[in-house]
Order: structure tokens, then C-alpha cells, then sequence
């Protein structure tokens, strides 16, 4: 090397060095213990909350929040919102989380917003706020919120706080649906399932309800089995759907658990199983599910799946009136009116009466128009009672049609109208009750409020007749007896009126007694006519009584106090 150039390397490397590029600024920044730290940055609010949560850590991760909550972190104030919701590492406090959620929305954090809109919604932690609820979804949604899209949409296709309007709804709900929001998919579904906004298809609402099953729904679980259940959809089967709605009801949602019971009580799986249908059905019924507590109510009513219980079964009737159930409360008044289960009482039945009455239940009007008509628990009242008969007959009622046939015939609480009473006669009658099918038949033996016409009248007694109606048979008998409307048949008319004699009518072991006496239609059987006359007699019939104690001179001692002895363990006959 030269000596030159020696001394130009001497000078580079002895000489002041080249300025270099700059380096950032360290960053300063202080922690809630107020050590000062140095560092790129600092951490993300709430990253050391978060792991601690995540660890079990509640109680330590509800203090890192509070930190963060105090500095304005929106995030940080919402997640302790939360903890103090659910009670975690804090006391629960509903009200204070509704505040802290508040002070995050307020600071435009979405998932505040969507959280105090579920508060405002259900009432928790403060009053009830559907209008405010409705404000702080839609906030959320249009930030994009997915939960509050749904929550959005469903507000307006069902109105709730805000005014209806089923197409922005479908919109929002469509928005938080392809965002994969399952509240809104489940909502979306019911929309085609009802065609709410849209021609019903219940085909594409169960593509829905499938794709928010699929993201635990508990609902679309349930309306999966339902549908399955009813065979709406061709090629949606049970057997597939069922584990998605087991799954709904051990998720503890009364809805899936009702119809998880009602499944097994019908046995759509294959066989009936009480057990489960008793276990589902009473998870349900404990979270005050109405169908639930009457269906089970009924179950314990009549000792199926369970022991018979009254008491219990009127605790669950009395939890479902109080909910609303139509039917829950009609059986809740009729143990009232009889005793059972519950001490009687007239009054209190007449108001439960009342209430499923005002929702439509025709025999609830029926029962009503009784109380009136004979002062029980109530003043009696006949204007009121065919008020009361009327509404359930217009309802088509049988029991309410005859009712007011009666009082209309004799005139009683209304303007008396034979031909009106045969109408409302009819209208029971052919809807297969027996009594109104004899007493139309009388109304035509009689010539009252229509032509007198004897076929009619035997025609209307044998319907009751081969219905099993003792009375029918026993009118049909008299009719064959003495050829009234029917070729006369003695033989007929006896066994006619064995048969309505074994049903423990009165009438009828009379008269049948009678025949058995003097040899009609059969031969005569001095032994099995007493038998029936002693019968008829017991049961205050006059005639039987004269034609027994004639009789019973004709009978050796011994053997009337044999005859007496089975008449008293005789039971009439049950079923046709």
C-alpha cells in the first residue's frame, strides 16, 4: 500500500463518524400501580384482564377492568359490565352493570350498546324500556354489530318498541344473518315459516333454522322437531332432528324441553316413554312453561307416568292460570266447584271460569251460565245465565245449545220460542249428544215447536240408542213396546230395555221387570222380574215399588232375602 493512501485509511478511521438515521423516541408510560415503564408501547387495555379471566381468575380480572374502566376504556367498562351481570369475581349487580354498559355505549363501543339493549329490553337492572332498547340496537347495528341486526329486525317485524315494519325488518335481520348472527338466522326462519313479509316456505325456513341449529339455536332446534313431528316438510324425519332438540332441551330451554316431553308422550319416536315425557315436561313446567304445567298437571290428574296426585296437579292447573293458559284455567275451576284437590269453593270458580271464558273457551261460558242459573258462588242471575248459554252455543258448544233449547222452550230468562228451542235442540243433537237426540225425539213425539212425526222421534232415539244413551235405548224400547214410529216388536223392545235396565236407568228395570212378569217378548220369569223391580224400587220408582211387594207374595221367604241380599251388591253395567 502507498503512502498515500495509508494515510487517507488513518484519517477514515480516526475522523468523526457519518451521521446516522435517526432512532424513534422511547415510549414512557405509567401502570395503575403508578411504576413508569419503557417499551415500544403499552399493553392493550384489558389484555392482562382478559388472561386473567381465562384462567379462573375472575376476582383479580374484575379489578384489572376496573383499572382500565376508571381510564375510559370502553372495551374494559363493558367486560366488567358483564362479570357484574353474572356475578363473576364481583358481587352481582344488575343495575350497576346496566350503568357501566351505559357509559360504554355512551362512548359509541357496540357491544355496550347491544348489551344495555338486552337490559332496557327484559327489565333487568332498572325499569323496563322497550323504545330505549330498540334506540340502543339499532345504534349496534348500524356499526355493524351482528347480534344487534338481528335484535333490530326482530323489533320491527314484531313491533315491539317501535313501529312495525316488517320490510326494514327482514332487511336488518337478512344483514345480521350473513354476518352469522343465529338469533337473527332462527328469526329469519319463523319469517318464512309464517310468511311474515315473505310467501311462506316452510322449506326455506328450515334451511334457516338448520344453519342457526347448527350454531346452537336452541330455538331452531325446537322448530326443526316440531316441523319434523307435524310431516309440513317431506324429507325432514324426526329421528334426524332429535338429537339437535336434546341437545336444546339439556341446554336447559323450556321451549325444546315442552316439546321434548310432548314428543315422548305421543310416542312420535316409536313407543310412548312417561318416564321422559314426565322428566321433560317437568323441567319445562318448573320454568313456568304453561302448556307444560297443564299438560303435566293432567298426567298427575290421572295417574299416568305418576302417581296420582290432585294437590299437585292443581298447584300446576293454578300455575298455568295465573300464566294465561285458557284450559288451565277452566280445570282449575272445575276442582274448585267440586273439591278435589282443593277445599270447594263456588266463588273462586266463577272468576276462573270468567277469565277463560273472556279468552273464547266455550265450555268456560257453559259452566258460567250454570253459576247463574243456579246462584252458585255468584247471585243468580237467569238473564245473565243465557247470556252466558248463547255465547257458547253461537260457539257451537253441545252441552250450551241444549241448555238454551230448555230454557227457551219453558221461556225462562228469555221470550219463549218452541221452534227456536227444536233449532238449538238439532244443533246439539247432531253433534252426537244423547240427551238432546231423546229430548228432539220427545219434541216430535209431542208435536212441541215442530209437526208431531213418531218415525222422527224413534229415528232420534235410536241414534242415542246405538250410541249407548240408557234413556235412548229405554225410549226406543217403549216406541218397539207399542209400535210407535217402529213396527211393533216386543222381543226387540225387551232386549232394548235389558240393555238401558243393566245401565242402572230406572225406567228401564221397570219396565223391564214388568215384561219379565207377564211373559212379553221373552218368557216370564217371576225371580228376574222381582230382581229388577226391586232394583227400580230402590231407586224411588213407585210403580216398581207396588208391582214388587205383588210379586213378592207369589215368592217363598227364603228366597226373597237371597234376592234381597244380590240386589243390594248389583252394580249396573259400564261401557255399551
Amino acid at each position: 500500500m502507498s503512502v498515500r493512501m495509508m494515510a487517507l485509511a488513518l484519517i477514515v478511521a480516526l475522523g468523526p463518524a457519518l451521521p446516522a438515521a435517526a432512532a424513534p423516541p422511547m415510549m414512557k408510560w405509567q401502570d395503575e400501580q403508578g411504576r413508569w415503564h419503557y417499551g415500544d408501547r403499552p399493553p392493550q387495555a384489558g389484555a392482562r384482564a382478559d388472561a386473567l379471566l381465562e384462567t379462573g381468575q375472575d376476582a383479580a380480572a374484575a379489578k384489572e377492568y376496573e383499572t382500565w374502566a376508571k381510564m375510559g376504556d370502553a372495551r374494559a367498562q363493558t367486560k366488567l359490565g358483564e362479570l357484574y351481570l353474572e356475578g363473576r369475581g364481583v358481587s352481582r349487580d344488575e343495575a350497576k352493570a346496566r350503568e357501566l354498559f351505559g357509559i360504554a355505549a355512551g362512548n359509541g363501543y357496540a357491544e355496550a350498546r347491544f348489551r344495555l339493549g338486552d337490559l332496557l329490553a327484559t327489565g333487568r337492572g332498572g325499569a323496563l324500556d322497550l323504545p330505549g332498547a330498540v334506540r340502543w340496537y339499532r345504534q349496534a347495528a348500524e356499526g355493524g354489530h351482528a347480534g344487534a341486526q338481528g335484535r333490530y329486525g326482530t323489533a320491527l317485524v314484531d313491533g315491539q318498541g317501535i313501529a312495525r315494519d316488517v320490510a326494514q325488518g327482514l332487511q336488518w335481520l337478512m344483514r345480521g344473518a350473513e354476518a352469522g348472527d343465529a338469533d337473527a338466522e332462527y328469526r329469519l326462519g319463523l319469517c318464512y315459516l309464517r310468511g311474515e313479509g315473505v310467501l311462506g316456505d316452510p322449506r326455506t325456513a328450515v334451511e334457516w333454522f338448520r344453519r342457526a341449529a347448527t350454531r346452537g339455536q336452541p330455538g331452531a332446534a325446537q322448530q326443526l322437531a316440531e316441523l319434523a313431528a307435524s310431516g309440513r316438510v317431506p324429507g325432514l324425519e324426526l329421528a334426524e332432528v332429535m338429537p339437535g332438540l336434546v341437545r336444546a332441551a339439556e341446554s336447559g330451554f323450556p321451549p325444546a324441553q315442552l316439546s321434548l316431553g310432548l314428543i315422548h308422550l305421543q310416542g312420535l319416536t316409536g313407543t310412548q316413554n312417561l318416564a321422559l315425557a314426565v322428566r321433560w315436561l317437568g323441567a319445562a313446567a318448573e320454568a313456568r312453561e304453561p302448556l307444560a304445567q297443564f299438560t303435566l298437571a293432567g298426567l298427575y290428574a290421572n295417574g299416568e307416568g305418576v302417581a296420582r296426585d290432585e294437590r299437585r296437579a292443581v298447584q300446576l292447573y293454578r300455575g298455568a292460570a295465573e300464566a294465561g293458559h285458557p284450559r288451565a284455567q277452566f280445570e282449575l275451576a272445575e276442582r274448585l266447584a267440586k273439591g278435589a284437590g282443593v277445599p270447594r269453593d263456588d266463588a273462586e270458580a266463577v272468576v276462573w271460569y270468567a277469565r277463560a271464558a273472556k279468552q273464547g273457551l266455550a265450555s268456560a261460558h257453559t259452566r258460567l251460565g250454570e253459576h247463574y242459573q243456579r246462584g252458585r258462588g255468584i247471585a243468580a242471575d237467569l238473564l245473565l245465565a243465557v247470556r252466558e248459554y248463547r255465547a257458547a252455543a253461537e260457539a257451537g258448544h253441545a252441552p250450551a245449545q241444549l241448555a238454551l233449547a230448555l230454557l227457551t222452550r219453558a221461556g225462562t230468562g228469555t221470550e219463549r220460542d218452541p221452534e227456536l228451542a227444536v233449532l238449538w235442540l238439532r244443533r246439539a243433537a247432531d253433534q252426537g249428544l244423547g240427551l238432546a237426540q231423546v229430548d228432539l225425539g220427545l219434541a216430535y213425539a209431542e208435536g212441541s215447536g215442530v209437526a208431531r212425526d213418531d218415525e222422527q222421534a224413534a229415528r232420534w232415539y235410536a241414534r242415542a240408542a246405538r250410541a249407548g244413551y240408557a234413556p235412548g235405548r229405554f225410549l226406543l224400547g217403549m216406541a218397539s213396546l207399542a209400535g210407535r214410529g217402529v213396527q211393533r216388536d216386543e222381543a226387540q223392545a225387551a232386549v232394548l230395555l235389558r240393555a238401558a235396565a243393566e245401565q242402572g236407568y230406572a225406567p228401564a228395570q221397570t219396565a223391564y221387570g214388568l215384561l219379565l212378569r207377564d211373559g212379553r217378548g221373552m218368557p216370564a220369569d217371576p225371580v228376574a222380574a222381582w230382581k229388577w223391580l226391586d232394583l227400580a224400587a230402590l231407586d224411588g220408582d213407585q210403580v216398581a215399588l207396588q208391582a214388587r211387594e205383588t210379586l213378592a207374595a207369589r215368592l217363598p221367604p227364603a228366597q226373597l232375602q237371597g234376592l234381597r241380599r244380590d240386589a243390594r251388591l248389583w252394580r249396573p253395567k259400564t261401557g255399551p
